[in-house]
């Protein structure tokens, strides 16, 4: 029996996404962060209490005076949550105004470096739009 030779073939068969394919589920959330708080003076709280909502109880740990602080108006995707913390922002006439203080950081060369603050008086993380990245 004779085989009969048959120039190779290439086949392509182009991918259709399958719309089933889950998501990759809520273990890569990220958050919208809007930067809306009043501007003033900005104090967070750099130990965690048992949430992040804007009301730090008071157990004694340390607070950290920031900076004058002025909103950007933007929204900010986020994703880890230990960047969090409860604060406040003080005007010129000393009234407090409890917020959420998300630190931003860059990462250069390797290394993690502090960016910028931002605050936001949204202070039910549970209300804030989400993604997935």
């Amino acid at each position: 029996m004779n085989k009969v030779w048959q120039e190779p073939q290439v086949m392509v068969q182009q991918f259709v996404a399958n719309e089933y394919v889950a998501a990759c589920g809520d273990q890569y959330k990220t958050y919208l962060f809007e930067c809306n708080a009043p501007g003033g003076w900005l104090t967070y709280y750099s130990q965690h209490d048992n949430a992040v909502d804007g009301q730090h109880v008071d157990d004694g740990s340390d607070y950290t005076f920031f900076r004058t602080y002025s909103p950007c108006n933007e929204k900010h995707e986020t994703g880890d949550i230990d960047d969090f913390y409860d604060g406040y922002v003080t005007d010129r006439r000393g009234n407090e105004t409890p917020v959420i203080v998300w630190l931003e950081y860059v990462f250069f060369r390797g290394e993690r470096y502090f960016k910028n603050a931002h605050a936001t008086t949204k202070l039910n993380m549970n209300a804030w739009e989400t993604g997935k990245s």
